[in-house]
């Protein structure tokens, strides 16, 4: 008989999130990529397998990381170190807000949105902080018309900007 020891409800959900995350993740990739070969290289490069580079900007200002850095093989190159940072900006802001705001299924979990009697069980998601904002929920209300009718005309004034046809590949 194997030993096993015993993994907490939470632990089990966070990793069947990361799990899922990592696959939605490669699936982006081959669904973007013009070519199977341009996939695996946009995945080696993503594992780093290419090399892994900060901008000159940034690695300058971090002295006490340079040793560490060129031990584990990260190089600089010159430019690039607004957009660098721009962009982990955006994931620091977002992250936790990911974590903290409700899914879809969350908000409408009170919602019996079929025929059939089927309902939502929202402990079984991976939320971690379900018991502070789990006061967020779809009501039929002001508050909820307003900020669809925001979302909705936000929308709209996107359609004037050109945009890339995601599809034309297929």
């Amino acid at each position: 008989k194997y030993w096993s020891v015993p993994i907490p409800e939470f632990l089990k959900k966070f990793m069947a999130w990361g799990l899922t995350f990592i696959a939605v993740v490669i699936g982006w990739v081959f669904f973007r990529a013009t070519s199977f070969g341009g996939a695996i290289t946009i995945l080696q490069g993503m594992m780093g397998m290419n090399g892994v580079s900060i901008p000159n900007g940034i690695l300058v200002r971090l002295p006490f990381l340079q040793e560490i850095f060129v031990t584990i093989g990260i190089t600089a190159h010159l430019g690039g170190g607004a957009s660098f940072m721009y962009t982990w900006l955006w994931i620091v802001v977002v992250f936790p807000l990911v974590l903290i705001l409700p899914t879809t299924q969350d908000l409408f979990y009170k919602v019996n949105g079929s025929l059939n009697k089927k309902h939502y069980e929202n402990s079984a998601t991976f939320w971690p902080f379900h018991s502070k904002f789990n006061f967020i929920y779809w009501q039929e209300n002001k508050f909820w018309a307003v900020l669809i009718s925001f979302a909705l005309v936000s929308g709209l004034l996107t359609l004037s900007q050109v945009s890339e046809f995601l599809y034309f590949q297929f």
